[in-house]
């Protein structure tokens, strides 16, 4: 917004996939709902929230972030992918 010094954005760290992220390819970067945890490994381990519909309420309140799934198939297992946190 014009003249607004505060900076907005989140921020993000690169995750583990730990479940299977299927879309399909649109020419447009895709950002999933996910719920994520910190594992024994110490990285943030990730898995979607379910339907991604903007009607799927209950999936908005279960996230902790936001997945930057690039245009393609999706996210197989143990894939990275970059995370915006929301908490």
């Amino acid at each position: 917004m014009m003249g607004h010094t505060q900076n907005l954005t989140r921020p993000a760290v690169r995750a583990i996939v730990d479940a299977p992220m299927k879309r399909k390819q649109d020419g447009k970067i895709h950002f999933m709902r996910v719920f994520g945890a910190f594992g024994d490994d110490g990285r943030l381990h990730v898995r979607d929230t379910g339907p991604q519909g903007s009607h799927q309420l209950a999936a908005t309140a279960q996230a902790n972030g936001l997945a930057m799934v690039p245009d393609g198939k999706g996210l197989s297992v143990g894939a990275e992918v970059d995370v915006m946190l929301l908490s």
